[in-house]
């Protein structure tokens, strides 16, 4: 995940096991802190229904469609459409509300007050980390190997804040590791010791709530973004988004497992204005027609992107 595409998985584990319990104590802040991985209120979070094993119909047209119903009498069409037919994982989308008053379930724009499940705001979650990558594109954390110049400009990876390196060497059975199979079948969690190495700054993100995510799972068919703001970096740009099927084993039904995702930003809009209008007597801008209409890149080299507190968008947030 680059920005604000990358792969995106309908199958997250839901129980709570070893494996995820040590994803707790795995988050650090700008300053390379080491923080819990705690959800906040007002943040959403996905509950599986059925340990999401349960499958339902598709929102696009084609998957919401009666076949039996439209070609009863004609078998090879009837059989035609079922073979269209997309299934998909249900979950739902909860929101944390201050610890003790519950939560809310989001479904179609419905609000529904689930307080009575005794939700409360300490949840932990598996943290998306930014790493300093290498000249391979391979995470690191080694002086000197950072593709990108450092505050010192020596390639040295150091966390957000420009001025703490980066030193991370966190081992054990992670889910992210894998398992392993013996022979007579028993799962042995992998250790492994390069899951964080070169992690810059830890993420409370799940692509299931991203606007290129919710569109291709909508549609069910390869797609192009509208601009967006990437997640990762703040910058504007595009994604190319393609949904993801496997077939079920028992009835072979295809099931939309996750996304696949290319992000494109749209820096070198800028570059182009700040070269050919640099000296112009008036600013070139281009502005996205459709609402909210982002600032897609200016000759002033301008981003149209900052970061503002939610309850006064003119302040804004703190370093």
């Amino acid at each position: 995940e680059n920005g604000g595409g990358g792969a995106g998985s309908e199958e997250l584990a839901s129980a709570v096991s070893p494996e995820m319990q040590k994803h707790l104590e795995s988050c650090v802040d700008n300053h390379g802190k080491m923080i819990p991985c705690l959800m906040h209120p007002g943040q959403s979070y996905i509950e599986c229904i059925d340990g999401c094993k349960a499958i339902q119909k598709c929102p696009d047209e084609n998957s919401q469609r009666e076949c039996r119903q439209l070609f009863d009498d004609n078998e090879d069409e009837r059989n035609s459409c079922e073979e269209e037919v997309k299934w998909c994982i249900s979950y739902r989308e909860q929101i944390i509300l201050p610890e003790n008053d519950g939560a809310i379930a989001v479904n179609n724009a419905k609000i529904v007050n689930t307080s009575e499940n005794n939700y409360h705001s300490q949840r932990g979650y598996i943290p998306w980390t930014q790493h300093c990558i290498d000249s391979s594109g391979l995470p690191t954390q080694t002086p000197g190997q950072n593709s990108v110049p450092g505050p010192d400009n020596l390639h040295n990876c150091y966390h957000s804040d420009g001025s703490n390196p980066v030193q991370r060497n966190l081992s054990g059975p992670y889910a992210y590791c894998g398992i392993d199979s013996d022979d007579d079948g028993t799962a042995t969690p992998i250790i492994c010791n390069t899951t964080f190495i070169g992690g810059i700054v830890s993420y409370n993100y799940d692509p299931r709530y991203r606007p290129w995510y919710t569109k291709t799972k909508e549609m069910q068919e390869p797609n192009w973004s509208e601009p967006y703001v990437f997640f990762q970096n703040d910058q504007m740009g595009i994604s190319y988004s393609h949904p993801i099927y496997k077939t079920d084993e028992d009835d072979g039904r295809k099931v939309f497992v996750g996304v696949l995702a290319l992000d494109l930003t749209l820096t070198g809009i800028a570059s182009f204005l700040i070269k050919n209008y640099d000296e112009a007597e008036n600013i070139v801008a281009i502005i996205e027609e459709a609402e909210p209409n982002y600032l897609i890149a200016s000759s002033t080299g301008t981003t149209g992107v900052k970061k503002v507190l939610k309850d006064d968008h003119s302040i804004p947030c703190p370093e």
